[in-house]
Formats: structure tokens, C-alpha cells, sequence
């Protein structure tokens, strides 16, 4: 169950804000490839680096029946703010509906996010490891879970690097592609940035509803059973 867990918040996590909007903006670029791979490098340096440590801090810090009770409470917090920040953007979204696209105002307000990508590769590594110090709540609970697992700590490291290939995998696809196949790639790409234009923060939307929903009914039952 764990496993399974961990998968569903490393895809929920692929789709974080402003992950969507790196896309956007360097898919945009005229020479997107350095722009992508520069925040990719700083991003993984970041969340793996500080990933690990987390993991250790936390492991054996709780043990026997408190280990399930610390784990329901950590997955009912974690669900209910990710329920109620799905709410406050729907909320938001159909606000600015009557103005803009939603894509579009997610774009607009995360013009800082913009600035620092557009201005070349330092800038670009800067970012990503300045926007991912905080590893937001489903990679916090994601390491929460590896942290108690009863496997090796070789295992651990790998569960690690791999819950974040898969938090950057809207930034490694088009990368790889962009690198391996740019002619056949290259309108894969465009329209990939465009679905993220005006699907992408309503996709993400979704996703902390439906993770935040699962997170708070299997906190409960590990409660109950605890």
C-alpha cells in the first residue's frame, strides 16, 4: 500500500504549479533545451539533497503502533490542506474566469517565476533550486512514508531519486525529446505547451482534490486502526 501511495503523490506532484509554469515559459524560449535543462539540474539538486536528509532525520523517530498513528495523523493534515488549497484555487480560477483563461492568469501571476527562466541558464539553475527549498506537501509526505519503511537505507536512496524523476517529468520529457529527436519532437512539444496552457493549472486542481481526498481517507483508517 505504501508503494502505491508513493506513486500517486509523485504523479500529484509532477503537476505543482509552478513546475506547469517553467514549461510554459521555456517552451516558449527560442532555445528552450539549456533553459530546461539548467532548472532541472538545480531542481533535483535541490529535493534529492534535501530529500535524503529528511528521510534520515525522520527515520526511527517513531516506532510500533505510534509509527501508524504519526503516519494517519500526518496523511489527514496533509489531506485537508490539500483539499482546501483545491478549493481556494477553484474558487480563484472561476473568479478570474470572467477575465482571462485560468492558464493564462497562473502565467501572468507567476511573472517572477518568468523573469528568473527567461533570463538565461544561471538564472534558470537559480531557480530551480531557490523555487524547490520547499518540497510542498506531497513530496513532504511521500519522504514521511519512505522515512518509515523497513527497507535499506541503498533502497531508501533510490525510492528518493525516483519520487523525484517523477515530480520533474513534465521538465525531463520534453527535454529528452528536444535532445534525442527535435524535428519529430518539436511539434509534440508545442502541443503539449499549449494543452498546459489551458489545461494545466485545472489538471493540478484535480489532482490535490483527488490525492487530498485519498490522503485524508487513508489517514483516518490508519487512525482507526492504530
Amino acid at each position: 500500500m505504501e508503494l502505491v501511495e508513493l506513486t500517486l503523490l509523485a504523479i500529484a506532484s509532477a503537476f505543482w504549479p509552478v513546475l506547469v509554469v517553467v514549461d510554459l515559459v521555456a517552451l516558449r524560449a527560442p532555445r528552450p533545451i539549456p533553459l530546461l535543462a539548467w532548472f532541472l539540474a538545480g531542481g533535483l539538486l535541490t529535493t534529492i539533497s534535501e530529500g535524503l536528509v529528511i528521510v534520515f532525520v525522520l527515520e526511527g523517530t517513531t516506532a510500533g503502533s505510534s509509527r501508524s498513528s504519526v503516519g494517519g495523523w500526518g496523511n489527514v493534515i496533509g489531506g485537508c490542506v490539500a483539499l482546501l488549497a483545491a478549493l481556494a484555487l477553484r474558487a480563484r480560477a472561476a473568479r478570474s474566469a470572467t477575465e482571462r483563461t485560468t492558464a493564462q492568469a497562473s502565467v501572468k501571476g507567476a511573472s517572477r517565476t518568468e523573469r528568473m527562466i527567461e533570463h538565461g541558464g544561471l538564472y534558470a539553475f537559480g531557480a530551480g533550486v531557490v523555487l524547490n527549498v520547499f518540497p510542498g506537501i506531497f513530496p513532504l509526505i511521500a519522504l514521511r512514508i519512505i522515512s518509515s519503511l523497513s527497507y535499506a537505507n541503498g533502497a531508501k536512496v533510490l525510492l528518493v531519486i525516483g519520487l523525484y524523476l517523477c515530480t520533474f517529468a513534465l521538465i525531463e520529457v520534453p527535454l529528452v525529446g528536444l535532445l534525442v529527436a527535435p524535428a519529430r519532437v518539436e511539434p509534440w512539444v508545442h502541443g503539449l505547451n499549449g494543452w498546459l496552457d489551458r489545461n494545466g493549472k485545472r489538471v493540478g486542481i484535480d489532482a490535490l482534490g483527488i490525492i487530498g481526498l485519498f490522503l485524508l481517507v487513508r489517514g483516518v483508517l490508519q487512525l482507526v486502526s492504530a
